[in-house]
C-alpha cells in the first residue's frame, strides 16, 4: 500500500472532550439526575409552588398512592385465598366421595331387579307396577318355550315332517332369545325405577332381604357424606363471611373470583409502577424542558441548568465519538477493498495495521463503562466479556421484613414462600438462616448474561422466545445451560488457554451480584432507583432486552437483577445452613436447581440480590436464562 493510498483513508479524529473528561461529565450527570429526583420526590424538600417541579411531585404521589392501594388490595385477596381455599379443597373432596357413593348405588340395580321379580314369582310380592313389564316377557318367553315344544314330532313321523318340525323349533328358539335379551335390561330398569324412587322397600321379601339390607347400609353411607359435605358448605360459608368482614373485601361466592380481583389488581399495580418508574426515568429531562425553573435562583433550578449544560457537552462529544467511528470504518473498508491486490508481504503489513484499528476501535467504549473490580474486562474466543473476581467473605441471604411478591413471576415464588406459613409469617425474616460464607477462590464471572448469538455459536440453535442477537438467551433449561458450557470448554480456542467454564454456585453468584455490598440491591435499598439497573415488572415490554442496557453493579456486571432469571450450579434447599460456611456448592441431591436474579416480569421484591428459587431442571421458560463462570486449569 502507497504512501498516497495511506494518508486516503487514514481518519480525521477531533473530538472535543477525553475519554476520561467525558467519563467525569457522566458520572455528574448521573449524580446531578440523582439528586434532582431525590429533592423532587422528598416531600419534606422545599420546591417553587408552581411549576412543572410541584407537578411532577403530585404525579408521582398519585402514581404512588394507587400502586399501593393496589398492592395492598391484592395482598388482603390473597390472604383470603389462603385462608378459605383449603376449606374450599375439603368441601370439594367431600363433594367427590358423595358423587363416588351415590354412583355406587348403580351395582344395584340389576340384582335388585332379579332378586324383585323371583319374589313376585314365589308369590311374595303383588301389585308393584315396576315388574309390570318383566313379567309380560316372562309370560311371553314361557308361552314361546310351550309352542316350541309342541312343535316336537312324534318317533314314527316321516323324514320331511320332522325336518319341517326341527325348522319350526329353530325359529321358535331365536324368538325365545330374543325375548331373553330383553331381560337383563327390564332387571336393571326394575332396580333403577325402585331406587331412584326410593321405593325398594314396598319389594322386601326373603328373596330381596339381604342385598335390601346391603342398600341400606350403602344409603346409610351417603346420608353421613351429604351431612358432611352440608357442614363443611357452612364452615366455607361461615369462613368467608368472617374473611370480608376482617380484611373489608367485596362479598365474593368462590376462589376463582378472588383469583379475577387478585389478577385484576396486580395488573393495576403493574400498571401504576410502571408509569411511576418512567415518570422518575424522565423527570430531570422534564425539568431540564422549563426554561422558568432553569432560570430560577432556587437550589433545584441551578441543579437543572447545571445538568442541561452537561447534557448538552455530552450531545457534542457523541458527535465527534461517531465521527471517530465512522472514519475508524471507513479506513477498515478501505483496507479490505485494497487486500486483493497486495503481495504476501504487503498483507501481512496490512493484517498489523488492521489488529492496530480494532485495538483502537476496542478502546473506544462508551465512556463511564465499568470494567469490575480490578479495572480489567477479559474477553474470550467468541465474544464473551469476563470480570475478575477477587477471593472474599460475605454474609448470604436475606434477613429484611418478608413482603409479598407481586406481578407474574412474583405471585409464583411468592406461592413457595407462602407454603412456610407456621414459621415465615409477615414481619419475620425471608430467609431463617443467613450464613457468613468464604469463598478461597478467585473466579472470572460474565459481564453479561449469555446472549443468543453466543449461544448460537456453540449450540447452532436458539430456543428463545423473544429473538434478538444481544438479547439474552432464554427458554432454556438448567441442562441446556450446563451442556452449552461443556462445549464452549470443548472449542480449541478455549481448551488451548486452559479455560474451563460451569455455571456458578449460588454462593459465587449472590457474591459477585452484591459487590461489597449488604442491602437489598446491590446499589442500596430504594426500589425507586432499580429501574435504572433492572428491567423487571414487565415496565417496559412483555419481552427481555439487550444485555448492557442498564448501569452495571460496582464491579461491572450487567443485569444481575432482572431481564432474565439465572440458572445457578446447585440444588435448591429452602434454607441455607447455618453458622460459617466455606465455599459452599449446595445440597448433595434435590429436584430442583436454583435460579437467581429476578426478570422483566418479576417484582421489585423478587429482583433482591438474595431472592432465590427453584425449578426441575428440564424446566424452560420466556425468562429464565444463565450466564457463566471462567476459571483457569493453567
Amino acid at each position: 500500500m502507497s504512501t498516497t493510498d495511506k494518508e486516503q483513508v487514514t481518519p480525521t479524529v477531533e473530538a472535543k472532550l477525553s475519554s476520561d473528561e467525558v467519563k467525569a461529565l457522566r458520572e455528574k450527570k448521573d449524580q446531578l439526575s440523582t439528586s434532582i429526583r431525590q429533592t423532587v420526590l422528598d416531600p419534606k424538600a422545599k420546591l417553587p409552588e408552581e411549576g412543572s417541579a410541584q407537578q411532577l411531585r403530585s404525579e408521582h404521589v398519585q402514581l404512588t398512592e394507587q400502586a399501593e392501594t393496589a398492592k395492598q388490595q391484592a395482598e388482603r385477596l390473597t390472604e383470603a385465598k389462603l385462608q378459605v381455599e383449603p376449606l374450599v379443597q375439603e368441601c370439594q373432596g367431600l363433594e367427590k366421595e358423595l358423587a363416588t357413593a351415590r354412583e355406587s348405588l348403580n351395582e344395584f340395580y340389576q340384582p335388585l331387579g332379579v332378586a324383585a321379580f323371583a319374589g313376585q314369582l314365589a308369590g311374595q310380592i303383588k301389585d308393584v307396577s315396576a315388574l309390570a313389564d318383566r313379567l309380560v316377557v316372562h309370560e311371553k318367553v314361557t308361552q314361546l318355550q310351550q309352542e316350541r315344544e309342541a312343535l316336537t314330532p312324534s318317533a314314527d313321523a316321516k323324514m320331511l315332517e320332522k325336518t319341517k318340525a326341527k325348522a319350526q323349533q329353530l325359529a321358535a328358539a331365536g324368538k325365545i332369545k330374543i325375548e331373553q335379551t330383553k331381560i337383563g335390561k327390564l332387571d336393571k330398569q326394575i332396580g333403577q325405577q325402585l331406587l331412584g324412587e326410593q321405593q325398594e322397600e314396598t319389594v322386601r321379601c326373603d328373596e330381596t332381604s339381604a342385598i335390601l339390607d346391603q342398600i341400606s347400609e350403602r344409603r346409610a353411607e351417603i346420608s353421613e357424606k351429604e351431612g358432611k359435605v352440608a357442614e363443611s358448605t357452612a364452615s366455607f360459608a361461615s369462613s368467608r363471611d368472617e374473611v370480608t368482614k376482617k380484611l373489608a373485601l367485596s362479598p365474593f361466592e368462590t376462589v376463582a373470583e378472588l383469583d379475577i380481583q387478585i389478577k385484576e389488581n396486580n395488573t393495576l399495580t403493574a400498571s401504576a409502577q410502571k408509569q411511576l418508574a418512567l415518570l422518575e426515568r424522565e423527570l430531570p429531562d422534564r425539568l431540564v424542558a422549563d426554561e422558568e425553573l432553569r432560570s430560577s435562583d432556587s437550589e433545584l433550578g441551578q441543579q437543572v441548568q447545571e445538568l442541561a449544560e452537561i447534557q448538552e457537552q455530552l450531545e457534542t462529544a457523541g458527535s465527534a465519538l461517531d465521527n471517530v467511528k465512522a472514519g475508524l470504518g471507513q479506513f477498515a473498508t478501505k483496507i479490505k477493498d485494497a487486500w486483493s491486490g497486495l503481495s504476501t508481504r504487503g498483507k501481512a503489513i496490512t493484517v498489523g495495521v488492521i489488529a492496530l484499528i480494532a485495538v483502537s476501535a476496542t478502546m473506544m467504549t462508551e465512556p463511564g463503562e465499568s470494567t469490575g473490580e480490578a479495572g480489567v474486562s477479559l474477553v474470550n474466543s467468541i465474544g464473551m466479556r469476563f470480570v475478575p473476581i477477587s477471593a472474599g467473605t460475605f454474609t448470604m441471604g436475606d434477613v429484611r421484613p418478608f413482603q409479598l411478591g407481586m406481578g407474574f413471576a412474583g405471585l409464583e415464588e411468592t406461592a413457595a414462600m407462602l407454603n412456610r406459613q407456621k414459621r415465615l409469617k409477615q414481619g419475620e425474616t425471608a430467609v431463617l438462616n443467613a450464613p457468613k460464607v468464604t469463598l478461597t477462590q478467585p473466579f472470572e464471572l460474565g459481564v453479561y448474561e449469555v446472549t443468543q448469538e453466543q449461544y448460537e455459536k456453540v449450540m447452532e440453535q436458539n430456543p428463545s422466545q423473544s429473538k434478538g442477537k444481544q438479547n439474552p438467551v432464554e427458554n432454556v433449561s438448567w441442562d441446556d445451560a450446563v451442556e452449552f458450557c461443556r462445549k464452549l470448554s470443548d472449542l480449541p480456542a478455549e481448551k488451548s488457554v486452559g479455560y474451563v467454564y460451569r455455571l456458578p454456585t449460588e454462593a459465587e453468584w449472590e457474591y459477585a451480584c452484591r459487590a461489597g455490598t449488604t442491602t437489598k440491591y446491590s446499589f442500596g435499598d430504594t426500589d425507586s432507583e432499580l429501574g435504572v439497573y433492572a428491567w423487571y415488572n414487565a415496565i417496559y415490554g412483555d419481552t427481555t432486552h439487550p444485555v448492557g442496557g442498564k448501569k452495571p453493579n460496582a464491579w461491572g456486571l450487567y443485569n444481575m437483577h432482572g431481564n432474565v432469571h439465572e440458572w445457578c450450579h446447585d440444588w435448591y434447599e429452602e434454607d441455607y445452613a447455618s453458622g460459617s460456611v466455606t465455599d459452599p456448592t449446595g445440597a448433595a441431591k434435590g429436584s430442583d436447581r436454583v435460579r437467581r436474579g429476578g426478570c422483566w416480569l418479576s417484582s421489585a421484591w423478587n429482583c433482591r440480590s438474595a431472592d432465590r428459587y427453584g425449578r426441575s431442571p428440564d424446566y424452560r421458560c420466556e425468562y429464565l436464562g444463565f450466564r457463566v463462570l471462567r476459571s483457569s486449569i493453567k
